[in-house]
């Protein structure tokens, strides 16, 4: 499975597995009226890789915007708040 589904919740979230490119979560945010993902135009990869360097420019970052990371370990869904995530300078 590539992991690459991408889904606007409610015009106000957006739900990205970690294959999805960030070039096109953009794209999606932007025709849904979304905004504070702009930072990401340009940086060239996947949003499960953008967190885990996370990825920014254009004086924004991936921790800017992530509210949860969804992990499934052993069949077991976790979640892990931002505040539990240990975003670090790239």
């Amino acid at each position: 499975k590539k992991l690459k589904k991408i889904e606007i919740v409610d015009r106000t979230k957006v739900l990205a597995e970690a294959g999805a490119i960030l070039g096109t979560i953009l794209n999606k945010t932007i025709k849904a009226g979304l905004t504070g993902f702009e930072f990401a135009a340009g940086i060239p990869g996947t949003v499960g890789g953008g967190i885990f360097m996370n990825a920014g420019a254009n004086e924004g970052e991936i921790k800017d915007v992530v509210d949860t990371v969804w992990i499934w370990l052993d069949g077991e869904e976790i979640a892990i708040n931002r505040e539990n995530i240990n975003f670090e300078y790239r």
